[in-house]
């Protein structure tokens, strides 16, 4: 049989049960907006009684490194030590040389183990092992300042990555270049 006339929203049951339904939805969107709404006060309340603090100890004496707000600012150039720059880039310059001599070896070496293993078979995938001089070698670039005493102390280990990854790519374009050259002279 098929429905005639106007909808009428179903049974009274299922009006009450929507009725309910919409009213708990907007109890809960309420409290979530006055969850939201506490949150960004106590932030607010954080930040003034921060304010408050820096003001505080700003009267009490001035402390190094702070001021207050709306006061002028100068900018003070630190102290420059020439002596103590021109001698950090010394040593940063000997470890330099000191690592591209060590790479030139350590690509002869991996070049000619390269061109023993590949001789025969040029599709030997046994020439990777080349890499192994190159990788084996890599305690040098940490060992050979520290025996010629080479100042490092301001190395951080940002540093110490990009000293290593230099020296693997100087490695690897030796190693390269020895195959070019020594392999095919003409």
């Amino acid at each position: 049989m098929a429905f005639r006339g106007r909808d009428t929203g179903g049974s009274k049951k299922d009006r009450e049960k929507r009725g309910a339904r919409e009213r708990e939805l907007e109890e809960r969107e309420r409290r979530r907006r006055d969850r939201e709404l506490e949150e960004r006060e106590r932030k607010l309340k954080e930040r003034e009684l921060e304010l408050e603090r820096r003001e505080i100890e700003l009267e009490g004496g001035e402390k190094k490194g702070k001021i207050k707000v709306g006061e002028e600012y100068e900018f003070r150039a630190p102290e420059f030590d020439e002596r103590a720059f021109k001698f950090r880039e010394m040593e940063e310059g000997k470890l330099y040389l000191i690592i591209f001599a060590i790479s030139i070896g350590m690509g002869l070496v991996s070049y000619y183990l390269w061109y023993e293993i590949t001789n025969e078979n040029p599709l030997n995938l046994y020439g990777l092992l080349g890499f192994v001089p190159i990788l084996g070698s890599m305690s040098l670039v940490y060992l050979v300042p520290k025996l010629l005493n080479l100042d490092l102390g301001h190395y951080t280990k940002l540093s110490w990555i990009k000293l290593y990854l230099f020296y693997f790519m100087l490695c690897l374009a030796f190693w390269v270049v020895f195959t070019d050259a020594l392999s095919n002279p003409f």
